[in-house]
């Protein structure tokens, strides 16, 4: 199959508007042009940066120093970082947090899940680290939404209710830091329930 009925039958092939496919290809010293093999491996460079769709991520490498078979490795990893390209979450450069902090954590794993056709939620330890953040900069009410968030993505972690816990403290609400205390010890001993008839059944 030619190059350019490749990427047609590709286009084609998408129904839905945001794609989740990506294509890499790479080539070892097996394809020092001129040669069919490395002509044909140019040649659709040139047709993929012409007329491929906006949103069909691709990329390529040649591996000049590497064989056939040791090129694999090599271009696994690679591939990889091309298929997945946008999973991690960007940071703003000033402070080096998530940027558009929770509101952008948000939006960016819901487009993962949208474009990988499964669900990604937020990761706990980000969004802690956001709400710390937000603490340490005094934005106490921001800090506390953030804390509740991850409490209701990971409502059995004992280490989100004694971050909410502790971002209550710090708001002066403490009230609801010690009910919240309460929740997370009553997580803690679950677990460690949960682990210890865990390690006696094995």
């Amino acid at each position: 199959m030619s190059s350019e009925r490749c990427i047609r039958r590709n286009s084609s092939s998408r129904r839905k508007p945001s794609s989740r496919k990506a294509l890499f290809f790479s080539l070892g010293n097996e394809g020092n042009t001129p040669n069919p093999m490395g002509e044909g491996f140019e040649q659709l460079q040139k047709t993929l940066k012409a007329k491929a769709p906006k949103d069909f991520h691709w990329d390529s490498a040649r591996y000049p120093d590497e064989t056939h078979g040791s090129t694999v490795l090599l271009a696994h990893y690679a591939g990889l970082r091309t298929v997945f390209a946008d999973w991690q979450m960007p940071v703003n450069a000033q402070d080096g947090g998530p940027e558009g902090g929770l509101a952008g954590i948000e939006k960016h794993y819901h487009d993962l899940t949208e474009r990988y056709g499964c669900a990604v939620r937020p990761p706990e330890n980000l969004v802690n680290q956001l709400g710390y953040q937000l603490m340490g900069q005094k934005k106490l009410d921001e800090a506390i939404r953030a804390f509740q968030r991850n409490v209701e993505l990971y409502p059995d972690s004992a280490n989100v209710y004694d971050s909410l816990g502790e971002g209550y403290e710090n708001a002066g609400k403490l009230d609801a830091a010690i009910q919240t205390s309460r929740r997370r010890l009553r997580r803690a001993v679950k677990s460690a329930t949960r682990t210890s008839i865990s390690t006696k059944n094995t």
